[in-house]
């Protein structure tokens, strides 16, 4: 008789569980974290292209908006980027709440 419990998780897994395992895919993954935190004049352009090749490169963008990383490259952005990404998002989240009203 086959035992089912041997080939099927006994649960699904947690959203965060979810959320987190971009991370295992992710193309820094295991590199040093240094190179995504450069110091001021330091080049981002080894950081950006490891990023650019990256599967889970939206999945890192979004994180750092989400969680509010002010430093480092994430997802092929800079900390720059993610301030004029919130902004947008601001922008149209008043835009959507001025057509709803």
């Amino acid at each position: 008789m086959l035992d089912v419990t041997d080939t099927a998780p006994s649960h699904p897994p947690a959203p965060s569980e979810l959320a987190a395992n971009w991370r295992d895919d992710a193309a820094c993954r295991g590199l040093d974290t240094e190179l995504f935190f450069p110091g001021q004049g330091e080049s981002i352009m080894e950081a950006k292209q490891i990023c650019s090749s990256c599967p889970v490169r939206v999945e890192c963008a979004d994180y750092a908006l989400d969680s509010g990383q002010r430093f480092g490259i994430w997802g092929g952005t800079t900390e720059r980027d993610r301030r004029r990404e919130r902004g947008r998002r601001r922008a149209a989240c008043a835009n959507d709440l001025e057509s709803v009203a």
